[in-house]
């Protein structure tokens, strides 16, 4: 809430650093008239492992993680003037540097042109030892979380991606919407050995189910990792190549499980190709286990949406995800806005006249404490939200269309509710030795059939199957955590 009233500025903030930006700045939620010092905020919303330091010599130093680091000189912060050149002088090079993702604090904005001279602009740093991440001194992680003030007690909704995984998941997101797991799948490497880059272009099925493409998503960077075989205790042994197609490292991981369940109706949902009937689970299993065949997965056909609760007797202690393709769906209310207040009243009315969904959503959120569900936003367009995403702690995926935009049929339009994004349709094409519907290099599905390689044979379209490639991803990155 901002007050311009004279020489003073009423100013109530809770600045939070978004990407997780480890800073050196004393930034806090603060209740009072700002008179001689302000504190001011240095964040990075393009790259995730940004930070904000002191060098050794005190200069600020802004990192991207990525990108070569970007030293200013600070000089004398102990004098006035000298925090006055400073800060003009940061201000303005970091505002040239937005190009790579660099913002300050939209209140230094403000004050300044409305009269708050940079003289009132105090800098504070804090000890580098432990790094001050904005007034949180712990990780955040889940979705829609909240922060209590110890001062008053009251509680304050956080930025939706603040917690590491919706961290992740914004980098996911633009990393799908540019179709880059499709892209650097059928590229063909320029650097590869003979041998790697006949694994890597084959169109076999073996090969096709033996390698994968995995983009840090971190760093953005692309990896081919070939699969090498399993050992006597499960573990994964992965050849690891970059973009170019040069050896890294070898590497040893550790499987994830993931359960992809599906409603038992769906085996009535016949797509036919070539002649050949397909269910909708097929695809669901097809999907996972091109964008991640080293994970493990356990297929669950269940009676009813009730049913997603016994769920927790799947779980082991090697299951990081469940992808749900299904949902019962609502429509969204009238004139409403915002997706606190569409989901408070959409509540209200389950309440009111469907009793047995509330108590189903309530107790999905104990099945989303024990393990990360993802659901399906749905295929009804943007006047339709699902229930399972309805305070129940399931994270949505949405579909993309083929420009990298929001599909017009994706539904559950709201970060509140959907926090992923994947490609909502696939088109089907002849490949050598089978059909393809993943957009990967290679053989989906083996079919014997005279049709020319290349053939265009349709489409599947849904959230149905933007889920489970959205979860194998998330699983092939735990399984590489600390690898890269």
């Amino acid at each position: 809430h901002n007050t311009y009233n004279g020489s003073r500025y009423l100013q109530k903030d809770v600045i939070l650093c978004e990407a997780g930006i480890e800073g050196i700045y004393n930034v806090c939620a603060n209740e009072e008239l700002i008179k001689s010092d302000t504190n001011i905020s240095i964040y990075n919303t393009q790259y995730p492992n940004a930070t904000v330091t002191r060098t050794s010599k005190g200069n600020l130093r802004l990192s991207t993680g990525v990108l070569a680091p970007q030293d200013y000189k600070l000089g004398d912060v102990d004098n006035y003037d000298a925090q006055s050149s400073l800060l003009t002088t940061v201000i303005d090079k970091i505002k040239s540097e937005a190009g790579n993702g660099w913002k300050i604090d939209g209140a230094v904005d403000d004050r300044t042109s409305k009269g708050i001279s940079a003289n009132s602009m105090q800098f504070n740093s804090v000890s580098l030892t432990k790094p001050f991440v904005c007034g949180l001194k712990q990780e955040i992680h889940g979705i829609n979380q909240k922060l209590e003030y110890p001062r008053s007690g009251k509680s304050f909704e956080l930025p939706r991606f603040i917690s590491v995984e919706m961290q992740q998941a914004q980098m996911m997101n633009r990393i799908a919407k540019n179709r880059e797991y499709q892209l650097y799948s059928n590229m063909i490497p320029s650097k590869a050995t003979g041998e790697d880059l006949k694994r890597l272009t084959s169109e076999s099925m073996e090969e096709s189910y033996n390698r994968a493409i995995w983009i840090n998503p971190k760093t953005l960077k692309p990896y081919y990792l070939l699969g090498e075989g399993e050992d006597k205790n499960g573990n994964v042994h992965l050849r690891i190549l970059d973009k170019d197609g040069q050896f890294v490292k070898n590497a040893k991981v550790k499987q994830k499980e993931v359960i992809l369940t599906d409603l038992l109706e769906g085996m009535n949902h016949i797509t036919q190709i070539a002649d050949v009937d397909f269910v909708h689970t097929d695809f669901i299993d097809i999907l996972a286990n091109r964008y991640n065949p080293f994970a493990k997965y356990k297929i669950i056909q269940i009676k009813s949406d009730n049913d997603i609760v016994d769920l927790k007797k799947e779980l082991s202690s090697d299951t990081s995800f469940i992808s749900a393709s299904y949902g019962v769906f609502h429509e969204k209310p009238e004139g409403i806005k915002g997706g606190k207040n569409i989901q408070n009243v959409m509540l209200k009315n389950i309440k009111e006249t469907q009793t047995k969904e509330l108590e189903l959503l309530e107790d999905l959120k104990g099945l989303s404490k024990n393990v990360r569900v993802l659901a399906g936003a749905g295929n009804r367009g943007e006047n339709e939200v699902a229930g399972l995403l309805l305070n129940t702690g399931f994270e949505g995926v949405g579909g993309l269309n083929i420009v990298g935009n929001v599909d017009i049929n994706s539904a559950s339009r709201n970060s509140l509710f959907t926090q992923h994004y994947e490609p909502f349709t696939f088109p089907i094409t002849k490949t050598k030795d089978g059909i393809n519907i993943s957009g990967l290099k290679g053989t989906d599905i083996e079919l014997d059939a005279d049709i020319p390689d290349g053939t265009f044979l349709g489409t599947i379209k849904g959230t149905s199957f933007s889920t489970p490639v959205r979860a194998a991803k998330l699983s092939l990155n735990e399984m590489m955590q600390g690898i890269l």
